[in-house]
Protein backbone atom coordinates (compact mmCIF):
# COMPACT_ATOMS: atom_id res chain seq x y z
CA UNK A 1 0.00 0.00 0.00
CA UNK A 2 1.56 3.34 -1.16
CA UNK A 3 1.68 5.77 1.87
CA UNK A 4 -0.02 8.50 0.06
CA UNK A 5 -2.84 6.25 -0.43
CA UNK A 6 -5.37 7.61 2.44
CA UNK A 7 -5.78 5.47 5.85
CA UNK A 8 -7.42 2.29 5.65
CA UNK A 9 -8.75 2.94 9.28
CA UNK A 10 -8.74 -0.64 11.94
CA UNK A 11 -5.54 -1.78 13.52
CA UNK A 12 -2.46 -1.03 11.88
CA UNK A 13 -4.59 1.01 9.29
CA UNK A 14 -4.97 -1.88 6.95
CA UNK A 15 -1.10 -1.84 6.32
CA UNK A 16 -0.54 -4.74 8.34
CA UNK A 17 -3.27 -7.22 7.91
CA UNK A 18 -3.95 -10.45 4.80
CA UNK A 19 -6.44 -10.83 2.76
CA UNK A 20 -8.27 -13.48 1.32
CA UNK A 21 -11.23 -14.78 -1.36
CA UNK A 22 -12.95 -17.92 -0.85
CA UNK A 23 -15.08 -19.62 -3.64
CA UNK A 24 -18.88 -20.50 -3.11
CA UNK A 25 -17.47 -24.44 -1.75
CA UNK A 26 -15.11 -22.30 0.85
CA UNK A 27 -12.18 -23.23 -0.81
CA UNK A 28 -9.07 -20.13 -0.93
CA UNK A 29 -8.74 -18.90 -4.12
CA UNK A 30 -6.21 -16.26 -3.29
CA UNK A 31 -4.86 -15.05 -0.05
CA UNK A 32 -2.07 -12.00 -0.27
CA UNK A 33 -0.79 -9.13 2.18
CA UNK A 34 -1.29 -5.46 2.19
CA UNK A 35 2.60 -5.19 2.53
CA UNK A 36 6.43 -6.90 1.03
CA UNK A 37 7.72 -6.33 5.40
CA UNK A 38 7.86 -9.61 6.93
CA UNK A 39 8.17 -7.68 10.48
CA UNK A 40 5.41 -5.35 9.06
CA UNK A 41 3.15 -7.93 9.13
CA UNK A 42 0.26 -8.95 11.53
CA UNK A 43 0.99 -13.32 10.93
CA UNK A 44 -2.52 -13.87 12.78
CA UNK A 45 -4.54 -11.78 9.95
CA UNK A 46 -3.29 -14.53 7.63
CA UNK A 47 -5.80 -17.07 9.69
CA UNK A 48 -8.35 -14.41 10.39
CA UNK A 49 -8.87 -13.21 6.92
CA UNK A 50 -9.84 -16.73 5.82
CA UNK A 51 -12.20 -17.32 8.49
CA UNK A 52 -13.99 -14.19 7.97
CA UNK A 53 -13.93 -14.95 4.00
CA UNK A 54 -15.58 -18.45 5.19
CA UNK A 55 -17.83 -17.46 7.54
CA UNK A 56 -19.62 -14.84 4.89
CA UNK A 57 -19.90 -16.74 2.69
CA UNK A 58 -21.17 -20.24 4.40
CA UNK A 59 -23.81 -17.57 6.41
CA UNK A 60 -25.02 -16.24 3.05
CA UNK A 61 -27.41 -16.59 0.35
CA UNK A 62 -28.82 -15.69 -3.02
CA UNK A 63 -31.15 -13.77 -1.33
CA UNK A 64 -29.26 -12.94 2.34
CA UNK A 65 -26.15 -11.33 2.68
CA UNK A 66 -24.68 -11.81 6.29
CA UNK A 67 -21.09 -10.09 6.87
CA UNK A 68 -19.25 -11.12 9.73
CA UNK A 69 -19.97 -7.78 11.69
CA UNK A 70 -24.00 -8.35 11.08
CA UNK A 71 -23.37 -12.13 12.44
CA UNK A 72 -21.82 -10.19 15.65
CA UNK A 73 -24.77 -9.69 17.40
CA UNK A 74 -26.62 -13.25 16.65
CA UNK A 75 -23.50 -14.79 17.65
CA UNK A 76 -23.51 -13.42 21.11
CA UNK A 77 -25.35 -15.12 24.11
CA UNK A 78 -28.77 -15.60 24.13
CA UNK A 79 -29.31 -15.34 20.02
CA UNK A 80 -30.02 -17.67 17.70
CA UNK A 81 -26.55 -18.45 16.65
CA UNK A 82 -24.92 -18.26 20.04
CA UNK A 83 -21.98 -20.46 19.83
CA UNK A 84 -21.86 -21.03 15.66
CA UNK A 85 -17.55 -20.81 15.94
CA UNK A 86 -17.70 -23.92 18.07
CA UNK A 87 -18.72 -26.58 15.73
CA UNK A 88 -16.71 -25.30 12.71
CA UNK A 89 -13.20 -24.67 13.92
CA UNK A 90 -10.34 -23.38 11.90
CA UNK A 91 -8.65 -26.27 9.55
CA UNK A 92 -4.96 -26.38 11.43
CA UNK A 93 -3.90 -28.17 7.91
CA UNK A 94 -4.23 -24.62 6.19
CA UNK A 95 -1.60 -23.38 8.34
CA UNK A 96 1.36 -23.90 6.36
CA UNK A 97 2.03 -21.52 2.82
CA UNK A 98 1.00 -24.56 0.51
CA UNK A 99 -2.50 -25.43 1.68
CA UNK A 100 -3.82 -21.73 0.12
CA UNK A 101 -6.42 -24.44 -1.97
CA UNK A 102 -7.96 -26.16 1.25
CA UNK A 103 -11.28 -25.85 2.59
CA UNK A 104 -10.25 -23.97 5.81
CA UNK A 105 -13.16 -23.20 7.64
CA UNK A 106 -13.46 -21.45 10.95
CA UNK A 107 -16.35 -19.52 11.56
CA UNK A 108 -15.41 -16.14 13.39
CA UNK A 109 -17.74 -13.18 14.16
CA UNK A 110 -16.44 -9.78 13.48
CA UNK A 111 -16.35 -7.69 11.45
CA UNK A 112 -14.48 -7.59 7.79
CA UNK A 113 -15.99 -10.62 6.24
CA UNK A 114 -18.52 -10.08 3.45
CA UNK A 115 -20.18 -12.13 0.77
CA UNK A 116 -19.47 -11.55 -2.69
CA UNK A 117 -22.32 -11.68 -5.47
CA UNK A 118 -22.39 -11.96 -9.11
CA UNK A 119 -25.55 -11.27 -11.11
CA UNK A 120 -27.22 -11.39 -8.21
CA UNK A 121 -25.88 -14.78 -7.28
CA UNK A 122 -23.59 -15.72 -3.79
CA UNK A 123 -19.59 -16.70 -5.71
CA UNK A 124 -18.00 -16.45 -2.18
CA UNK A 125 -16.67 -14.52 0.26
CA UNK A 126 -13.70 -12.01 0.87
CA UNK A 127 -11.88 -11.66 4.63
Amino acid sequence: MAPDSGDAGGLFHGRAEWAALVNRAGEVCVITIANDSVGGRWPGSRNIARAKAFTANGFSTDTLALSTARLYTLTQPGHSLWGVAQPEPFNPACLPATSDEKVCGGAIAFGGGVPLYKNGRIVGGLG
